[in-house]
């Protein structure tokens, strides 16, 4: 029971680290296309 409850943290830890990853890569993709354009950056 108990372990049963670690692995599901585990995983969704693993989970919420692959999300922030993949923001992380959006973000700079964001940064990339907008300081590629004329848009100023606020």
């Amino acid at each position: 029971q108990e372990q049963l409850k670690l692995d599901s943290q585990q995983q969704q830890q693993s989970v919420l680290d692959g999300l922030r990853k993949q923001m992380d890569e959006l973000t700079r993709m964001g940064q990339n296309s907008a300081s590629n354009s004329d848009l100023p950056i606020g």
